[in-house]
């Protein structure tokens, strides 16, 4: 028989088993996968815990080896005017991509930014001839030369730089009055429905954060003014770094334009593309003898394909359920994309201590039924930018 305590709070010891939190973090990945794929997948392959609501990581690059004029050189001239310093040291070899013409870097700068660097100006460096230079002519640095028993050069270093962003709280709540569970319903019950329908929105919910959330940290309009964060998004990362590309009616020579960008920096490593329907209507009808299935028991639930090119190992998965437009709006919203992501890269980050998904039973107030939330915290993580691309403003395809 029950005991009655009066008005007090119920710990922990006094709860039943069947009010506990349930742990749902690999479970409503289950529930529609079409709807939250690059959630499901990185849930699944690269699920990794925080300490902190702000998570942070560093990040290095190799040094680059191209730079651009940034003044007319003139035949002769034994400095060239470029963007860059930082980016020479002595005994390199400079070659403008647009006359051939090479030169050696004689003296290292000691400079950054836009300026002058010496160089071996009378009749360069090797067999072309000696000829002028326009602005924004690109530079590629083709290595280095240097004479027997010569001092060693100094070293270039690249300079390590942090990124963060936050843990976002996500919550989703099933409500269901008491007269509706005891009502005899076709099919499942009705709590039982909606906890799957709204454990689909849960996720829906993380997956549309994922990709276009703006990183926010903002104090709450009410007491006690926790603050409220906002996780940055994929599109936000590449867009904020440049990496995103823009055309209207797309051709297949301009996906592979794209795909060469996205593949500039590393080309053995696999891409997956999210694509929007346009993009994959695009695909289908480019040539179907590309296009290869994946069986979905080997990508959890999401139908992919595979994209035969000779740029790369590329995974196309179909997001058009993200990447769509309002249906009773003119502009095209995001109907156009589709997103090359390097997945090794990126992170489905998540409190520790249980702060991954689960679902709270019974938690309601004066409420004649039950009542459930689904509580995530959780955060994305997108390293190396240039690993990474956007397509976007597709409006067709030919």
């Amino acid at each position: 028989m029950a005991q009655y305590r009066g008005i007090s709070t119920l710990t922990s010891g006094q709860m039943l088993a069947g009010r506990r939190v349930i742990d749902m973090s690999n479970e409503i990945g289950l529930l529609n996968p079409t709807a939250a794929p690059l959630t499901v997948l990185l849930k699944n392959t690269r699920k990794q815990e925080t300490f902190s609501n702000k998570f942070e990581w560093i990040e290095d690059d190799t040094k680059t080896k191209w730079d651009k004029l940034n003044a007319l050189y003139t035949i002769d001239d034994t400095t060239i005017n470029v963007a860059n310093r930082e980016r020479f040291k002595i005994g390199d070899i400079v070659k403008n991509i647009v006359t051939k013409l090479a030169w050696r870097v004689d003296t290292s700068p000691t400079a950054t930014g836009a300026g002058t660097v010496a160089v071996n100006g009378i009749d360069g460096f090797g067999e072309t001839a000696d000829i002028g230079g326009a602005v924004n002519d690109p530079l590629l640095i083709i290595g280095t030369a240097y004479q027997d028993a010569a001092t060693y050069p100094g070293a270039l270093n690249t300079t390590e730089t942090t990124d963060f962003n936050y843990v976002q709280l996500f919550m989703t709540t099933v409500e269901v009055g008491q007269q509706t569970e005891m009502t005899k319903l076709y099919g499942a019950k009705a709590k039982a429905h909606l906890r799957n329908l709204k454990g689909i929105e849960h996720m829906s919910g993380i997956e549309l954060a994922f990709w276009f959330g703006e990183l926010e940290q903002q104090a709450a309009d009410e007491t006690p003014t926790n603050d409220v964060r906002g996780t940055r998004g994929v599109l936000e990362f590449l867009r904020a770094n440049g990496q995103n590309s823009t055309v209207g009616t797309l051709t297949e020579a301009e996906f592979e334009k794209w795909l060469a960008k996205v593949f500039t920096y590393d080309s053995d490593t696999p891409r997956t593309v999210f694509a929007s329907a346009i993009v994959m209507q695009a695909l289908n009808a480019w040539g179907r003898d590309k296009i290869r299935l994946v069986p979905s028991d080997q990508t959890y639930g999401i139908q992919v394909s595979k994209y035969l090119s000779t740029l790369g190992d590329i995974t196309i998965v179909p997001n058009h359920r993200t990447f769509e437009k309002d249906p009773d709006a003119a502009v095209t919203g995001y109907s156009g994309h589709a997103v090359a992501l390097r997945l090794k890269d990126l992170a489905y980050k998540y409190l520790a201590n249980g702060g991954d998904t689960k679902l709270i039973e019974d938690v309601k107030d004066d409420f004649y039924g039950t009542k459930d939330v689904y509580v995530t915290n959780c955060g994305l993580e997108l390293k190396l930018v240039k690993m990474h691309g956007i397509l976007d403003g597709v409006t067709g395809y030919i």
